[in-house]
């Protein structure tokens, strides 16, 4: 899956509906902080099927929506998205999408489905990119502690 952003029309209902709540927004915010910023529960929008390509391994199909989608900055050559979704059954996806410029444009697809939040603790790891991803589907990664 290729790195993408919402469409303009999007951002401006977004925006459209902030301002009618006297509420200024980051150019960038999702439909989710929106939904938090007016203290009313995102709307959830009908399950539709994904197909995620991985290197080396068939595809993940399965029914469900994104929670998050997350792009970083350049670094060097290199642009990272992250991808999280919640299947109809309960489970996570995760998904990297890494594109590398170096030696032309090479994509490395990395996906897996996951049980429990550990879990995808685990596959996106803790560095900003991470903590962004997991700040727009509303999640706590966390270390529980006795």
């Amino acid at each position: 899956m290729s790195c993408i952003t919402p469409s303009d029309t999007f951002q401006n209902l977004l925006h459209i509906l902030a301002k009618e709540h006297g509420i200024s927004l980051p150019d960038d915010i999702s439909a989710s902080l929106l939904a938090r910023a007016l203290g009313q529960p995102a709307a959830v929008p009908d399950a539709r099927q994904y197909i995620i390509k991985r290197d080396g391994l068939p595809p993940l199909r399965f029914v469900g929506w994104q929670e998050a989608y997350v792009i970083s900055d350049w670094v060097g050559n290199r642009l990272t998205c992250l991808g999280l979704y919640k299947t109809r059954g309960g489970k996570f996806v995760c998904e990297r999408d890494v594109t590398d410029v170096s030696f032309g444009q090479e994509e490395f697809l990395e996906a897996k489905a996951c049980s429990t939040l550990a879990e995808v603790g685990e596959f996106f790891g803790h560095g900003d990119l991470a903590k962004q991803l997991y700040e727009e589907a509303s999640l706590t990664i966390a270390e529980d502690v006795d």
